[in-house]
């Protein structure tokens, strides 16, 4: 008897399964292409009539953001003067020299050709006058000192300035003081008298450089200043040979 039901259930549900049923459509809501999103944005942007943000009229450009700026203009300029001129030298059939007579035999105003080597070597004097203050404000960074719980420990080839990083990356840079590293290691292992730029970090032994401070804003704004001063009287005094 059991073995009849069970077989009458499943011929049913066989039946079910098989038999050509109306057939039930889902209905799923069409998702947005990525192109209405946008023009639906644009359109909302569009009414509140409100300016695009960030945007470059919103910055005050202080002197050490626009010195920073012109630093890596004239790095780059340097960069191409330098490869256009070796590519001039290379290709150019005739020597330097008698490309400069050529231009002498223009006999083009003094003031003109002032103006274009004041132009060609603003670049160099500034760059190298800038140059020179970054090194400083990095030099003034890189202080050895003791190091609290060695959470503020670093390295002193990674140090950064507060608010400029390129020097470091500089191969020179970096062996001067791994040098000084090695030196300083090895003043302690000697046991000589402690030196005065070397600290120890009481958890871990080892000798660990702190971040120190570098030039505060009102010196970063003065030594921009001295910077422009001597690039202007330099980039003068050459142009006028």
């Amino acid at each position: 008897m059991a073995a009849l039901v069970l077989r009458c259930v499943a011929r049913r549900c066989l039946l079910a399964r098989l038999s050509p049923g109306p057939s039930v459509h889902h209905v799923v809501p069409m998702a947005t292409t990525a192109k209405e999103e946008m023009a639906r944005f644009w359109e909302k942007n569009t009414k509140s009539s409100r300016p695009l943000s960030p945007h470059i009229s919103i910055y005050k450009w202080s002197l050490p953001m626009a010195m920073s700026i012109t630093h890596r203009g004239t790095g780059v300029a340097l960069s191409l003067g330098v490869s256009l001129f070796s590519l001039a030298a290379l290709l150019l059939p005739e020597q330097f020299p008698h490309y400069v007579a050529v231009v002498k035999s223009l006999s083009l105003s003094p003031a003109l050709i002032y103006s274009a080597k004041f132009a060609l070597v603003f670049p160099l004097s500034y760059h190298t006058w800038n140059g020179i203050r970054h090194l400083v404000s990095e030099l003034r960074v890189l202080v050895c000192g003791a190091v609290r719980g060695g959470r503020r420990a670093g390295c002193g080839m990674w140090a950064r300035c507060p608010w400029e990083q390129e020097l470091i990356s500089s191969e020179l840079f970096l062996a001067v003081f791994k040098l000084q590293t090695a030196a300083l290691c090895f003043v302690e292992q000697r046991g000589y008298p402690e030196h005065p730029l070397l600290r120890v970090c009481p958890p871990y032994g080892a000798q660990v450089w702190d971040m120190g401070k570098g030039f505060k804003l009102s010196q970063v704004e003065q030594s921009g200043v001295v910077v422009l001063i001597l690039t202007l009287l330099s980039s003068a005094a050459i142009a006028a040979m």
